[in-house]
């Protein structure tokens, strides 16, 4: 994300990233309910982090397609999607908060408020061998990815170099 906006600031809030994955988290929320009070670890575990993956990942290819056009892909174009999927997903939250009933709205703050009601020590350490092995794979890709990255930016800027030359 920083290396696409060259902004080492940049975060999936910006693109509207995080508001899509609260409102898929917040549509498994309203919409399994009834499995929530029978199956309360299933919702924990699988129902609501599942919809909130999908719903970031659904954000990023909407807001990458609408930046997206035959001329090349638009950082600002992409940002401004990003803002207005951000407000529509915040909106349509707000209505799932209208709709919901008591047990519902109370899951829904206390799940955007990041609650760890699901939590257990089995759960932080397989959490903290993943983190680990990642950071160590991570770790030794970091130049790879880095020399990708400048070929990337090279290759692009090649490409716009040699289509300007070809239209004079």
């Amino acid at each position: 994300m920083q290396g696409l906006f060259r902004n080492p600031l940049a975060e999936p809030g910006i693109i509207g990233v995080s508001a899509g994955a609260s409102l898929g988290g917040a549509l498994a929320i309203v919409g399994f309910s009834v499995l929530g009070i029978e199956f309360p670890q299933f919702m924990a575990l699988a129902v609501v982090p599942i919809f909130a993956f999908f719903g970031g990942a659904l954000t990023t290819v909407l807001v990458y397609k609408l930046g997206t056009s035959k001329f090349g892909t638009s950082v600002t174009i992409m940002l401004l999607a990003g803002v207005a999927i951000s407000a529509l997903s915040g909106a349509a939250i707000g209505y799932l908060n209208f709709i919901a009933d008591d047990q519902m709205l109370r899951d829904l703050s206390l799940w955007s408020m990041g609650s760890l009601a699901g939590a257990s020590w089995g759960k932080i350490g397989l959490s903290g061998v993943t983190l680990i092995l990642l950071f160590w794979y991570f770790y030794k890709k970091a130049m790879s990815l880095n020399a990708f990255c400048l070929v990337s930016l090279k290759q692009s800027t090649w490409a716009f170099q040699c289509r300007s030359l070809n239209a004079s």
